[in-house]
């Protein structure tokens, strides 16, 4: 089946009849996709994770996508690619292009300084004891902080991200969710939702485009998979909790194909100029020690087999996880969610070490030789 063909298929509501998981690949590469589908399927199992979806983009389309286990074990429906699963931290990566091309337009220079942040320890950014300086965006969104004797260190604080909702309210001159809604729009992600509020907005003085966009968020909430909590040895169990609310570090909804359909969009140029990208993927050096931080502008960037690697995990209590593995000199990106904490939780990936996941290493080990 043609990739364009597929993409009609993923937009049609469920009703519409039994979706073809993935194009034909190449024959040559019939066997790298059968070997990673096995291992995927194994993983998940190990893992306890009840559903699974991926996609594999290419330079300039979907290559492969596919679904693994259950959306809602208790109905036995089966996950597909374009499920929708809230996608957490992956939403900064969303505000981290909003704020490049704000950045490339000259509307929020990265290097003017952040909204204060919440009071926080040494120790929770970072270990420090000396006083810190004030942040600039830039800094916020590589989770990094220099204290008075010029030592940069990287610590994971998704609220620092948070605060700078205003930010991109005041260089987009729209609320987040718009803005979000039409970081969606540009990039063909029509199976995305800009946080669960988008269900109960009108169209009056809500800044949406109009009716139509409106009911098929609601659409398409309808059909989010169920979120599990899932600890190895027990029977997955439905959580409850209420759906994490939008912020520029959490909230958004997507689908393992829009996650690869946005990745092929920023690196074509919709949102930013590839020297922009090559820029936010360049980490800071701590100058204490000479050594990389984890963390780009936006991405997690580290090396493997001598190739550049950048990433995003998204990670939530209340059942669910992403994750984002590009490699941008092959052009090649993988997208993965999933309805429990399974793809990152058990791996401490916001350390930033995209080797820990067995997850990512199959797919690094595949495609890197």
């Amino acid at each position: 089946m043609a990739v364009s063909t597929l993409l009609r298929r993923l937009a049609l509501p469920l009703a519409c009849g039994a979706l073809a998981l993935a194009p034909a690949p190449a024959a040559a590469d019939d066997l790298v996709y059968a070997k990673l589908a096995s291992y995927f399927e194994a993983l998940r199992t190990q893992n306890n994770i009840p559903g699974l979806a991926v996609a594999i983009a290419g330079r300039t389309d979907l290559v492969w996508v596919r679904g693994f286990g259950y959306q809602n074990l208790e109905r036995l429906v089966a996950m597909r690619p374009d499920t929708p699963v809230p996608v957490d931290g992956l939403t900064e990566t969303f505000t981290a292009t909003i704020l490049l091309r704000c950045d490339e337009e000259h509307t929020q220079p990265l290097d003017d300084l952040a909204p204060t942040v919440p009071a926080s320890s040494a120790a929770a950014i970072g270990g420090t004891t000396s006083p810190v300086r004030p942040q600039t965006i830039r800094q916020v969104l590589q989770h990094s902080t220099v204290d008075a004797s010029d030592q940069t260190t990287y610590a994971y604080r998704p609220d620092r991200v948070a605060a700078l909702q205003p930010v991109v309210e005041a260089c987009r001159d729209a609320r987040y969710e718009v803005s979000l809604a039409d970081l969606f729009n540009r990039a063909g992600m029509t199976s995305s939702v800009p946080g669960t509020a988008a269900a109960a907005a009108t169209v009056a003085g809500e800044g949406y485009p109009d009716d139509a966009t409106l009911d098929r968020y609601r659409q398409l909430l309808a059909r989010r998979a169920t979120m599990y909590e899932a600890e190895t040895g027990r029977r997955p169990a439905p959580v409850t909790a209420a759906p994490t609310p939008l912020t520029p570090a959490q909230g958004a909804i997507s689908t393992a194909v829009d996650l690869a359909l946005f990745d092929i969009s920023l690196r074509s140029g919709a949102f930013a100029s590839a020297d922009t990208l090559v820029a936010a993927w360049r980490p800071p050096v701590d100058a204490a020690t000479g050594r990389a931080l984890p963390r780009g502008t936006g991405w997690f960037v580290q090396a493997y087999n001598g190739e550049t690697v950048v990433w995003q995990v998204g990670q939530s209590d209340a059942g669910s996880s992403s994750l984002l593995v590009s490699l941008p000199a092959r052009g090649l990106t993988l997208a993965m969610v999933a309805n429990s904490a399974g793809l990152s939780k058990p791996f401490a990936l916001t350390d930033g070490d995209i080797t820990r996941s067995p997850f990512a290493r199959v797919f690094l080990s595949l495609f890197t030789r």
